[in-house]
């Protein structure tokens, strides 16, 4: 039968559900700068009442209870988050490293290939006019000579580039691991702590956040397991579950964007790691365009200064280096035409004012090339420096939209599980009010069984 006992229990209880409110706005003030921090809030209870008979059966409440301590999220935003995250990641990654590959080539500019380019055809041009002068022919060298080395500078600086990349995809997977390992261990400990202790917000939220700086390295897919534990998937690839952590194979194909354990093979779509090998790809591209420019320059003027006689009566020199790698990495003069600049020809016939090959080198500045797609020289690299521009402009505005919508989520997100000063203060001032009134409460029940004790003595 309830008594005043159970009035005083009731009030004291009350204090204590009341204090936990308290406890819980200031744990939400204490936080309201730390990343990831999710608002927490006291879910209250009705008490399970008593049944008393008094004229028929009764239902006495029994004060208040507290289900848990809860925290606000939404789920749907924060999966919206790890796709957004993933595109960002994409996109800023591969727009950043085009403005690298972009700044290789300098373009527009004096210190171009395009300047150089037009540079080495007018050095040509005035050899013929004046095949006589030793002037002339100093020009040519010292234009070839910048022309092959911008071309060679160039294409070194794109491979130093790609190892850049790839020195970054590895590193890339190493953060891709170690957040694993992160996630395994939090779930370790959110699976012990549910079981002997609820739910431990706090190592969910470090979770969530470690799983959110995952999504922005790789595309990821998520899975709750009924103990708490939360299995974290790439593209198939079993990145961690409910056992433990499992390294993301460091093998990869950036040209299909796969990553391969040596028997299935793993598409990364999304983030940072799908940038870099996009990036990769593109730089192969950039390659094979600087070295099919190198190669036709030295197939079609070697061509035709092979066939002429130079000053000492020479024929067959080359004027660019013809062995070697293919491509820009060894793209030079000539050992010949570097020794002298008698090597140099300008004209077929030996005589003294033949500058007819010169003429014929000079209007290769407007000959279209099979080599090059039926394009000149200049039109073939303006057109790739084109391609690469209209490539940068198309990722920074896909990274600028992305950028959008990822802050667009994040607010929302904010709104949804920040901590808003305003409103935890009011509540603290709420919670104190109800726990007065229950302190209150509590001294009258006090004040009661006091009375009924000193009427019984």
């Amino acid at each position: 039968m309830p008594g005043i006992l159970s009035s005083i229990n009731m009030a004291s209880n009350a204090l204590r559900m009341f204090s936990r409110a308290m406890e819980t706005s200031g744990h939400n003030i204490a936080n309201v700068n730390t990343p990831g921090y999710s608002r927490q809030t006291v879910e209250f209870k009705t008490n399970p009442a008593l049944t008393i008979y008094s004229a028929g059966w009764k239902a006495l409440g029994t004060g208040v209870g507290m289900s848990g301590i809860e925290r606000i999220r939404n789920e749907y935003l924060e999966r919206s988050s790890h796709g957004s995250s993933g595109s960002l990641g994409k996109f800023q990654t591969i727009a950043t490293m085009l403005k690298s590959v972009e700044g290789v080539y300098g373009e527009p500019g004096d210190n171009g290939v395009a300047a150089a380019l037009d540079q080495f055809f007018d050095s040509w041009s005035a050899l013929g006019s004046n095949p006589t002068e030793p002037a002339a022919r100093l020009q040519v060298r010292h234009a070839g000579t910048v022309l092959t080395e911008r071309i060679r500078g160039a294409h070194n600086q794109i491979v130093g580039l790609e190892a850049r990349v790839n020195a970054e995809a590895k590193a890339t997977i190493q953060r891709i691991n170690k957040l694993a390992d992160s996630i395994s261990e939090l779930n370790g400990s959110i699976r012990a702590f549910s079981v002997t202790s609820g739910t431990p917000n706090d190592l969910l939220d470090q979770r969530d956040s470690a799983i959110r700086e995952l999504s922005g390295l790789v595309n990821v897919t998520v899975s709750d397991w009924p103990d708490g534990t939360r299995a974290v998937y790439i593209g198939g690839f079993n990145l961690v579950d409910n056992v433990g952590a499992h390294a993301l194979p460091s093998d990869y194909d950036y040209i299909a964007s796969t990553v391969t354990d040596g028997t299935n093979d793993y598409p990364i779509r999304s983030g940072t790691l799908a940038g870099l090998f996009q990036t990769l790809g593109m730089i192969d591209d950039q390659k094979a365009e600087i070295g099919a420019l190198a190669d036709e320059l030295r197939t079609q003027f070697n061509t035709i200064h092979a066939t002429g006689i130079n000053a000492n009566g020479d024929t067959g020199i080359n004027f660019f280096k013809p062995t070697g790698i293919a491509g820009a990495a060894d793209f030079s003069l000539s050992d010949e035409v570097l020794a002298s600049l008698n090597a140099i020809a300008a004209g077929t016939t030996g005589k003294p004012g033949d500058g007819g090959l010169a003429l014929s080198l000079a209007g290769l500045r407007d000959t279209a090339m099979t080599a090059l797609g039926d394009q000149t020289f200049h039109a073939y690299y303006s057109g790739n420096i084109g391609r690469l521009g209209t490539n940068v402009s198309f990722y920074e505005s896909a990274r600028s939209t992305e950028a959008a919508v990822a802050a667009q989520i994040s607010s929302q997100m904010a709104s949804v599980s920040g901590v808003s000063l305003d409103d935890e203060m009011a509540d603290m001032i709420r919670f104190q009010r109800s726990y007065q009134a229950a302190a209150r409460a509590l001294m009258v029940f006090d004040q009661v069984a006091e009375d009924l004790i000193g009427m019984i003595r």
